[in-house]
């Protein structure tokens, strides 16, 4: 989730329309290599002891399934589809269409009869849309987030506002949160529950999480012509607890946030970056144009429950790298850990190349950094995919989706697969019972077609 290399949220919502990023494939039994870490620095020293399966990525394991799901033909032509989060009875996803308006940020909804393998369309329960009101021309889809325990409300949506809403907030951005359940289906649509206020800058970047009532948002802004900073609000129930605070430290270039829940607080986490010094120039040295690079690497720290700090800052990746992207996961392990994957683009030129570098996060104390087997990596950045089983999607060499398995610590249960059924699509979801060993799972995947965008399954096998 790049710098606004997309303004992206922390699930990098998908673009369904006439171009849709690259996606992913299947699995089998591999180990990790370790990731030197730079001397002195906070984040933990690698396993030396750790060596690469010579395994390459394997053929395709997964299929289409003859499951689709109705769309609304009036929205259906110009749709971006985000990501998808299960509720009681149904799954929700983010969306923006566009109307005589312009683009509108809505909430899909979708029957679970999807779990049972039974088709919606068979069903006569096509996807059912919740608009809530006009977007920014460039931002990404709603982000929806669960907050259990919550009464009234299955989940709490956030979407920028365009013109405010009607809301004057002077010059600053708007980023409108919606209180979303089963009543909110059947009358008008809603209305913000909180707006939170932010500074105009080049990046749509915002996470959202909940522990029970409490929730924080986090966002980038820039600071300063040359720094960007980590801001964050505490929630309680449907109110802002304060004002806004940075949570990132002053010497630090940051962006692209995202947060979630530990225990009886919450972990952020952001890219840092600082500039690679200059060097003369070298006639060897191809001549590409783009931006000065720079190093960026991955920061954490720990937040109570009303979003203050608390805890010193840590250094999850090797601050001579360059992490252009990542995304985060809680996992389900004896101890509560978050599990972070990171784009590292090493000396690749022009979005490709580099590694995927995975640490986990435990007790608020990062492992040693290891770097998941591929055979590289084309653009865009990884994503988890979550439900009754747990996999890592991404884009590889030639634009061809990688798909890897994943067991409950986050470790690959063999090597990825290249999978041209995912390379227009992107897995949203997994639907379906418990997860077992061999047996086959089914994606929710968001794909793009000639006429617009469709939602579809795709049955992957496991090792």
């Amino acid at each position: 989730m790049p710098a606004d290399s997309a303004g992206a949220t922390r699930r990098t919502a998908l673009a369904v329309a006439l171009a849709v990023a690259g996606s992913p494939a299947a699995c089998r039994k591999t180990q990790d290599v370790p990731v030197a870490v730079d001397a002195g620095s906070n984040a933990p020293a690698a396993d030396a002891g750790v060596v690469q399966s010579a395994s390459a990525v394997v053929g395709p394991r997964c299929r289409p399934e003859d499951t689709s799901v109705a769309m609304d033909e009036a929205r259906g032509a110009d749709v971006e589809i985000g990501d998808a989060v299960p509720t009681a009875n149904a799954y929700a996803l983010g969306a923006v269409h566009r109307t005589a308006q312009g683009r509108v940020a809505a909430v899909m909804q979708i029957s679970r009869a999807l779990d049972t393998g039974s088709s919606p369309d068979a069903s006569g329960e096509p996807a059912r849309w919740l608009d809530l009101a006009p977007t920014l021309g460039d931002a990404p889809p709603p982000l929806l987030v669960p907050r259990p325990g919550s009464p009234g409300a299955d989940l709490v949506a956030a979407a920028y506002l365009r013109g405010g809403g009607g809301i004057d907030r002077g010059a600053a951005r708007n980023l409108a949160l919606y209180a979303i359940s089963s009543a909110s289906w059947a009358g008008a649509p809603p209305q913000p529950f909180l707006i939170v206020p932010q500074q105009h800058d080049d990046s749509l970047a915002f996470d959202l999480a909940f522990a029970g009532s409490s929730g924080v948002v986090v966002w980038d802004e820039g600071a300063a012509p040359s720094r960007g900073v980590i801001r964050a609000l505490a929630l309680e129930g449907e109110a802002g607890l304060a004002v806004a605070h940075d949570i990132s430290p002053p010497e630090s270039d940051a962006e692209l946030p995202k947060i979630e829940p530990d225990g009886s607080g919450f972990v952020a986490m952001w890219i840092a970056r600082r500039p690679e010094p200059t060097r003369p120039f070298d006639a060897a040295e191809p001549e590409v144009p783009g931006e000065t690079r720079s190093f960026g690497w991955l920061e954490s720290v720990r937040l109570d429950a009303r979003g203050a700090v608390a805890g010193p800052v840590r250094a999850l990746t090797a601050a001579s790298g360059h992490v252009s992207a990542y995304d985060v996961v809680a996992i389900a392990s004896p101890e509560h850990a978050l599990v972070v994957v990171a784009r590292d683009d090493g000396e690749s030129v022009d979005g490709s190349g580099g590694a995927l570098v995975r640490v986990r996060i435990v007790d608020d104390l990062p492992e040693s950094p290891v770097e998941y087997q591929s055979d590289g990596l084309g653009r865009g950045a990884p994503a988890f995919v979550e439900g009754s089983g747990s996999f890592l999607a991404w884009v590889g060499p030639a634009e061809q989706a990688r798909l890897l398995s994943l067991d409950r610590s986050g470790a690959p249960l063999g090597p990825p697969s290249a999978e041209d059924t995912l390379n227009d699509a992107r897995p949203l979801r997994v639907l379906g019972g418990p997860a077992t060993a061999g047996a086959s799972a089914r994606l929710l995947v968001a794909a793009s077609t000639g006429t617009g965008a469709a939602l579809r399954v795709v049955v992957c096998r496991r090792p």
